[in-house]
């Protein structure tokens, strides 16, 4: 049980749901409104007096705690119409806050209320307007967006936007009328169509979507907001109007749900904290802590060396531990910058092209010059550029001629149109190997363990050429190398082993049990400690004793397909949640700068080949987007920065 309650609680911090300021609001809040409730009854104390002034100083605390949502928002991003109306994610604290912060304890202030509370119908106006507040903003952001760029969107999609505005303030319109003629004289009708339609469209809302229809939750959930405090609002007047309804009974609930606030919610040490101390986490994931990812300042600076913003540039957010790659946008263009390669993928330029148009042969010559400007040496030879016309822009592929089996899109790509670079994607595989500081191997390292593996399949002396390099914060870095009888060889771009063999049998003398065992022996695996775990036709799995490695064998197009992967399988970590927050507080205590949100999870790091416990603590900075990234050993409790090695 003590799991679950720490899963579920686990739940805010995975999802960066919550900033540490709101918790921290929350939390005193309801502790100081539990308080209130005890101290109520002292005699000489007025209830009414105490709850009317509580209500107004709740409401402005929490308004202070959106008023911190939004400095964050406005210090981390260029926070304009286009930025609220394209961003995925737009006003998510905020909107958070509202549901488990507003929402939330305004209800608790609302049920230690007496019922002839003065005030109460102003309160009831006040949060009705708030939670109304996100609602009208999307509407707001639609209209100052069309403002700015009118010629973004088609014709189709502002009349469908305008017919859904409409319904929307329609609705909320007749929502309110109905609450308020509800407020002041209750009728059965007018009850039974108002729950009608806040259960009815919050069904809607949070039902899960139907085949091809999607949802964004993240902008249905001011919806959401509205309809749960209009809910619970009219739910509370109703039952405090009712007089079947016993004193006693309504006093129990409100003691009650005082005390379930203070087990819960207090910050010094609650039933969470309980929980945290008993109940050992599940480690699903592994984290190499030797890695060469650039922060992102490093990002930004490499980006707009090569397209300097006109505008201002921010980091859109990310609910990954590590960013991966990291995503810019400007009002100018959006790209993204790869955290280990360092190389700018999935650029587009949002404005107007200018300047004219040029020759064929005059994009080619540009696409090169603009790569050696910016630093990039491009290889001599085994390079080829294609350029090719597509939807009224100019493509130039630069990519090596020969590419291997699974790189048939691999090269660096221009979109040009005029004089300007619509799109961009820069691939390493045309670049020099010693200008790319992620790969540890020179060009003798591989011709040397090249030439040693096909000597262990017994095949003639081969021509042989690195068709493909491969450098990626999610999959690792590598490199192929292919020779002319069509042999492949993939090694890790850093520690040189190999990763994966294709060979066409035809092309060696070894017999089909010779050389399975010689692909093994080439993956560095010992077949008496291998146990087959799964077979299939043409496909064999091992594993080895250890089960830290899978290796497989297949038979794929004619060729003879031999790879390995490493496997971090899901274990009960030997450390409790408090450990974890302990490695926080061994984080917190060093870090410069306001924690606006954290994350901690359970990990196996590996260090030089070696694997041990730790805690993976991911800290985002106040006025940022940035994840800050630090792997903890749980024994120890030694901290290593991920982005400072």
């Amino acid at each position: 049980m003590s799991e679950i309650f720490s899963h579920f609680i686990q739940h805010f911090d995975r999802y960066f749901i919550l900033s540490r300021q709101s918790v921290l609001i929350i939390q005193w809040s309801a502790v100081c409104l539990a308080v209130l409730y005890a101290l109520t009854f002292h005699p000489k104390i007025s209830r009414e007096r105490v709850w009317f002034y509580s209500g107004i100083l709740l409401r402005a605390v929490l308004l202070a705690g959106i008023t911190v949502e939004l400095v964050h928002q406005v210090q981390s991003t260029y926070f304009s119409a286009h930025y609220l109306i394209s961003e995925e994610r737009e006003l998510l604290p905020i909107v958070h806050l509202l549901m488990y912060g507003y929402v939330l304890l305004t209800a608790f202030h609302y049920m230690l209320m007496t019922r002839e509370q003065r005030g109460k119908g102003m309160f009831y106006t006040f949060d009705l307007t708030v939670v109304a507040l996100p609602v009208i903003q999307l509407i707001f952001s639609f209209f100052a967006f069309w403002n700015i760029s009118p010629d973004v969107m088609a014709g189709e999609d502002i009349v469908s936007m305008l017919c859904f505005i409409t319904v929307v303030l329609l609705l909320l319109i007749s929502m309110n009328v109905l609450f308020f003629k509800m407020y002041w004289k209750p009728r059965p009708v007018f009850i039974g169509v108002f729950y009608a339609g806040v259960i009815g469209l919050l069904v809607w809302v949070l039902a899960a979507p139907s085949a091809g229809v999607t949802k964004d939750y993240g902008r249905l959930l001011p919806f959401t907001v509205y309809l749960t405090m209009a809910g619970f609002l009219m739910t509370h007047h109703l039952f405090h109007r009712s007089d079947r309804i016993r004193q006693r009974t309504k006093s129990f609930l409100a003691a009650a749900t005082a005390a379930g606030f203070i087990v819960f919610l207090n910050p010094v040490y609650n039933a969470g904290d309980a929980a945290f101390a008993v109940s050992k986490p599940i480690a699903e994931d592994s984290v190499d802590n030797v890695g060469e990812h650039i922060t992102s300042d490093q990002a930004e600076r490499i980006l707009t060396s090569f397209f300097p913003a006109e505008n201002p540039i921010y980091l859109t957010e990310t609910n990954q531990d590590l960013h991966y790659f990291y995503r810019f946008k400007t009002e100018d263009y959006e790209a993204e910058v790869d955290e280990v390669s360092r190389l700018i993928t999935n650029y587009q330029y949002l404005k107007k092209p200018e300047g004219r148009t040029f020759t064929e042969e005059e994009y080619r010559k540009k696409s090169l010059d603009f790569l050696s400007a910016h630093g990039r040496k491009i290889k001599t030879k085994g390079i080829q550029t294609t350029v090719r016309k597509e939807n009224g822009q100019f493509v130039v592929e630069i990519a090596p001629k020969t590419q291997g089996t699974k790189h048939e899109n691999s090269g660096t790509v221009f979109y040009w149109e005029k004089d300007t670079i619509m799109g961009f994607s820069e691939d390493p595989s045309i670049y020099q190997l010693e200008s790319l500081p992620q790969v540890h191997m020179t060009e003798k390292d591989i011709v040397k363990a090249s030439k040693a593996a096909f000597r262990t399949l017994q095949m003639p002396d081969q021509t042989f050429e690195i068709t493909n390099t491969d450098i990626n914060s999610l999959i690792g870095s590598s490199l192929t190398v292919t020779a002319n009888n069509g042999t492949e060889l993939i090694f890790d771009a850093v520690s040189g082993r190999l990763m994966k063999i294709r060979v066409s049998p035809d092309s060696t003398v070894l017999t089909k049990t010779e050389l399975q065992k010689k692909l093994f022996s080439l993956l560095d695996a010992d077949t008496s400690k291998l146990r087959q775990i799964d077979k299939s036709e043409g496909n064999l799995v091992f594993e080895n004793s250890e089960g830290t490695f899978v290796y497989t064998l297949r038979n794929e197009e004619g060729m003879k397909e031999a790879s390995f992967y490493g496997q971090v399988s899901a274990k009960t970590f030997p450390h409790t949640y408090r450990d974890g927050q302990t490695a926080f507080k061994k984080v917190a205590a060093a870090y410069n700068g306001i924690i606006y949100k954290k994350r901690v999870k359970p990990v196996i790091a590996v260090k030089d080949g070696v694997t041990y416990n730790a805690w993976l603590v991911i800290i985002q900075p106040f006025g940022s987007n940035r994840h800050d990234a630090y792997a903890v050993n749980a024994d120890t409790y030694e901290a290593v920065n991920l982005y400072e090695q």
